[in-house]
């Protein structure tokens, strides 16, 4: 069924997004979602349950999960506009998502491993945080992109770093994103001419 294959591919794309930037997907998509929408397509799986799957595929593979992710979208009844059909259909769907996650889960995680990408290291978004943000510098050494968008998240949520900078801690978040901007400049300068860390 068309509408279970659609649920299956937002799903895998989810979880190919989550082991590629690890953390920072999650922010990101709580942030531009969360609370989410009183209606849902039929052909995507609930808000819900994409927040409840991404929390299972976090911890199959070993990602930190934000606090309150889980909480943060609460489960809707079906639009009552929806015929019986729609409402049997998307039901099947859902239900056929459910069975089939844990594989792709799995999947996400075995092409991605095969593709051999630097995924990112919560180590390495801390040493970010620690050796550059906290200096209002943007970090230099080939980083890997998802540990710069890791270590701005990280950033975010730390209180008066920027205390003996008046000016930066008025304007912190337009700081933070000129910094991370720089730094992705740099990663990508560091990239085309070959400079290993």
């Amino acid at each position: 069924m068309a509408w279970a294959t659609y649920q299956a591919q937002e799903s895998f794309c989810d979880f190919f997004g989550l082991k590629l930037f690890g953390t920072c997907y999650l922010h990101a998509l709580a942030y531009l979602l969360a609370p989410g929408m009183v209606w849902r397509p039929t052909y995507y799986p609930s808000l819900f349950t994409r927040f409840e799957n991404l929390v299972t595929a976090a911890k199959e593979y070993h990602i930190e999960v934000p606090d309150g992710f889980d909480n943060m979208v609460m489960q809707r009844p079906l639009p009552e506009h929806w015929s019986e059909r729609e409402k049997f259909l998307t039901s099947l769907s859902d239900d056929a998502l459910q069975q089939n996650v844990g594989d792709i889960i799995d999947l996400a995680k075995a092409i991605i491993k095969e593709i051999g990408i630097q995924l990112p290291s919560n180590k390495t978004a801390n040493e970010i945080v620690e050796r550059f943000f906290e200096k209002t510098v943007p970090c230099r050494g080939k980083v890997g992109l998802a540990n710069i968008l890791n270590a701005a998240w990280k950033f975010i949520g730390q209180n008066e770093v920027w205390a003996g900078y008046a000016q930066m801690r008025h304007n912190e978040r337009k700081c933070l994103m000129e910094i991370v901007l720089k730094a992705i400049e740099i990663l990508e300068i560091e990239e085309r001419v070959g400079i290993t860390p």
